[in-house]
């Protein structure tokens, strides 16, 4: 069972999202270091992606402070945007914490004349297409290995989170890590259901979308890496699965 969890949750297995390659936000709030680079993928994970397109909107823009000072009417994509996902999904949360410490909010947005495009995960087809065809001036979200690139090809620049709206962040608090996608489950979970879960996922594979546009890996779902670290055990039933099926050695 894993000392120290007799009667608490497992982690059925370590990552569940299969973004293999996938940038994600290592600290809730970002350094203060700018990225212009044209490769996203070279960019820090301690940085939570904010692009503006410095074309479309207004000329120039070069961070966030001044979206507030001109009231810019963004045309925004971000993710999901209802009640329950503002307040519990730990993307939305540092979007609006970033903004708010910035001096601005999505309904001000609106009220400035903006849009909000709000979309399911980072690599939802609507973005790309929304970036492509220039119906959007601004991107807030993480996931940028699926939408990066694009934006910055059409002359998006990725805007820093720096001096006092940095200083505003760091006094909220402590960061949180953000890395790995553990499904977690009960102790005394029957091996079977736990074995059964794991035999649903490789089922239905082919069917699970990704933010890197790659075919899901039972196997590095189970890795013990970067992308799926594994600091507590597996559930007894979920490592069956996995060794039985040569994933886990």
């Amino acid at each position: 069972m894993g000392k120290g969890f007799e009667n608490g949750p497992l982690p059925l297995k370590a990552n569940v999202a299969a973004t293999e390659g996938l940038i994600q936000a290592r600290e809730i709030f970002p350094s203060a270091t700018a990225r212009s680079s044209r490769n996203p993928s070279a960019a820090k994970e301690s940085e939570t992606p904010f692009s503006c397109c410095e074309r479309v909107v207004v000329s120039g823009v070069t961070s966030l402070a001044e979206i507030r000072q001109k009231k810019i009417p963004l045309r925004l994509s971000t993710g999901q945007t209802t009640k329950h996902a503002l307040t519990d999904s730990p993307t939305m949360f540092t979007v609006t914490a970033v903004m708010k410490a910035a001096g601005f909010t999505l309904t001000d947005i609106k009220k400035w004349g903006g849009k909000i495009q709000s979309v399911s995960r980072p690599s939802h087809p609507d973005r790309r297409a929304a970036i492509e065809n220039g119906t959007i001036d601004a991107v807030f979200d993480e996931g940028i290995k699926s939408w990066g690139q694009t934006a910055v090809d059409r002359r998006f620049r990725y805007l820093p989170v720096e001096g006092q709206i940095l200083g505003r962040l760091t006094a909220m608090g402590n960061t949180v890590d953000f890395s790995g996608w553990p499904m977690i489950v009960h102790a005394d979970m029957p091996d079977e259901v736990a074995y059964a879960l794991c035999q649903a996922i490789e089922a239905r594979k082919d069917l699970i979308p990704t933010d890197n546009y790659k075919p899901v890996s039972v196997a590095q779902l189970c890795a013990d890496d970067e992308e799926a670290p594994r600091g507590i055990p597996f559930h007894p039933g979920a490592e069956r699965f996995y060794r039985e099926k040569g994933y886990l050695k």
